[in-house]
């Protein structure tokens, strides 16, 4: 469901992009040449400096697995494994228990991806 909703704003702010340089060529090109020019630059260095700016709360907002407030793993015997937080490539664990593994086992107290 997440999935969807995010492909469907990306696919919207694509739209609305593509929408946007369509009206701005249509105007510009109506300007004379040295009009459109100074017109490119003024709305370009706010528009770069927006698109900067979304482009660093993005990658700060994805930065990640995460886990907090993990609880004790504990393995025991040959071939045991145990996880306290996040083993893979993503995920997010809170709140977590204990865990314990025996006999080739493996206890996770946050999310396992391995």
């Amino acid at each position: 469901m997440m999935r969807a909703v995010r492909m469907l704003a990306g696919g919207l702010l694509v739209a609305l992009g593509a929408g946007g340089i369509a009206v701005a060529a249509a105007l510009l090109s109506r300007e004379s040449l040295d009009r459109a020019e100074k017109w490119v630059s003024l709305i370009g260095m706010p528009l770069s400096l927006l698109i900067g700016v979304a482009g660093l709360v993005l990658a700060l907002r994805s930065s990640g697995p995460r886990a907090s407030r993990t609880g004790d793993a504990e393995a025991m015997g040959p071939g045991s494994r145990a996880v306290t937080g996040v083993a893979g490539p993503s995920g997010v664990a809170g709140r977590t228990g204990k865990a314990r593994a025996t006999g080739g086992g493996t206890a996770s107290t946050g999310v396992d991806e391995m």
